[in-house]
């Protein structure tokens, strides 16, 4: 019974990827949207991880392979809205210098952007450490 079992969530995970592997190979999305999707597909694939190791379905180099990826789409995805808050203020200086009233919207946008800096750098720290103790293994 416990072999059936293996093989069935062996089989939903395969199953899972390859369609997911479809999915965003057809996007026609922006790039941002197409790493949330990937960030959040990663995120789904490591939730059990931990559990399937437990029992013995995955291996520790995969569940760590697979918390590892998650990790990896966090900082992609940061620094793709690190970009885009980027591509943001430099509309926004160029309306500014054009005449148009747009300071406060700049305002917020620059403060925005040093979240944004903030956050992509602890990301891009946190998979540093990640691939680095991946790599020790």
């Amino acid at each position: 019974m416990p072999r059936v079992l293996v093989l069935q969530v062996a089989l939903l995970a395969v199953a899972n990827m390859a369609l997911a592997a479809d999915q965003s190979s057809n996007s026609d999305e922006p790039g941002e949207f197409d790493m949330e999707k990937q960030f959040q597909l990663a995120k789904q694939i490591a939730a059990p991880a931990a559990r399937l190791y437990k029992i013995g379905v995955l291996s520790k180099g995969e569940m760590e392979q697979r918390l590892l990826k998650v990790i990896q789409c966090e900082c992609n995805l940061a620094i793709a809205r690190l970009a885009f808050c980027e591509e943001q203020i430099a509309a926004l200086q160029s309306l500014v210098a054009s005449g148009e009233n747009a300071k406060d919207e700049l305002a917020q946008a620059r403060a925005d952007l040093a979240q944004l800096t903030e956050a992509a750098e602890i990301a891009s720290a946190k998979r540093e450490r990640a691939e680095l103790e991946a790599a020790e293994l």
